[in-house]
């Protein structure tokens, strides 16, 4: 190699999945002495995932995790600055990132999907449901208005089997969104998506919904969801702050 290559450390601030604990003073001070003795090496930072901050279901407790995960960073930092007077530390987790102005002594954040937003994480507190960036248009197929369900081309095969735990409905999938015009309206509270095959899923309502019997008329041939993890790791068309764009399933290109 002509340059030297970044390496960060990679710190456990209590997530318990990877990277060394946090007060493992003796194992970080080794790995940074063996680094810093390889020329191909160049020590970066402290680097950590406050991923437990996905249990969190309210703000307050996402601001704890938070807070908790940069003051142990910003400690380390600290004890290591005059060794290495250029390290940095990163951080991030969306829900962190997403509720919390106070960043103070982080030099990177890392939010994840900050930018697009899911049910998942409105329901951790995250965002707000009118925050969600993308939803996706799905061809209905069936209607059973009897048992106030509809049927839409839209399954595991396009959106994976993702599923989240609604405070509400329980194990859901997604949940239906009222298009007005080009952008995104209404997200029915009792129209979630319950049931998902390979290639189909099926929408319930509870009660006589009015809704369910409009949609998949003449006038209204799709239906638009937003769902519980990332749909728009499959798609191309994307825009932030709730601007929908129509994609028809069997046509929709992958990033």
């Amino acid at each position: 190699m002509e340059h030297p290559l970044g390496v960060f450390l990679k710190i456990d601030v209590g997530y318990n999945r990877t990277g060394i604990a946090v007060d493992n003073f003796e194992l970080i001070n080794s790995l940074l002495l063996k680094m810093n003795k390889q020329k191909a090496l160049e020590f970066k930072g402290f680097l950590a995932h406050a991923g437990h901050s996905y249990k969190c279901r309210s703000k307050e407790a996402i601001e704890a995790v938070h807070l908790e995960s940069k003051e142990q960073l910003v400690l380390l930092k600290n004890r290591f600055k005059k060794q290495f007077p250029n390290l940095i530390i990163s951080l991030g987790d969306t829900p962190g990132c997403s509720v919390s102005e106070d960043f103070s002594g982080v030099d990177e954040i890392r939010p994840g999907n900050f930018v697009f937003y899911d049910l998942t994480q409105n329901i951790i507190g995250s965002n707000d449901l009118n925050e969600i960036a993308i939803a996706m248009a799905c061809p209905i197929v069936a209607k059973h208005i009897g048992r106030n369900e509809i049927v839409v081309y839209g399954g595991g095969i396009h959106f994976s089997k993702d599923r989240i735990e609604d405070p509400e409905n329980g194990i859901i999938f997604g949940r239906i969104v009222e298009k007005r015009g080009s952008l995104g309206g209404l997200y029915p509270k009792n129209v979630p998506e319950k049931s998902l095959s390979r290639t189909w899923s099926c929408v319930g309502s509870q009660g006589n919904d009015q809704r369910l019997q409009n949609w998949g008329s003449s006038m209204d041939p799709s239906c638009s969801f937003v769902y519980g993890r990332r749909p728009y790791e499959r798609v191309s068309y994307y825009k932030r702050r709730s601007v929908f764009h129509d994609v028809i399933l069997p046509f929709f290109s992958y990033l």
